[in-house]
């Protein structure tokens, strides 16, 4: 299994979604690269009810963080939060995919 690079959260996303005003929703991925390695244009299938094979993905999604929160934190604080609360998604999602 390959894992995929988590980026940094530049300055740019923090003031854009400053200006916006829009809720932040923390969304973790698990075997996207499996299921579709940049080598390939076809992805890999997992049927619904068999067992997990490379093409077996999930998707987890937590609460929304509204901008009062991370306007409380200050932005470095704010950027550390919002990788934790991603983080604890993709471990969600981890958990929650089907196994070989």
């Amino acid at each position: 299994m390959k894992l995929g690079r988590f980026k940094i959260f530049s300055q740019v996303f923090f003031f854009s979604q400053k200006k916006s005003g829009a809720p932040i929703l923390p969304v973790g991925i698990a075997g996207a690269y499996d299921a579709l390695p940049r080598t390939t244009l076809i992805p890999n299938f997992c049927p619904l009810f068999k067992e997990g094979k490379n093409g077996a993905m999930a998707v987890s999604i937590g609460k929304p963080v509204t901008p009062a929160q991370l306007e409380e934190m200050g932005r470095e604080k704010a950027l550390v939060f919002l990788k934790e609360k991603i983080l604890e998604e993709i471990n969600k999602a981890n958990a929650l995919k089907r196994k070989k």
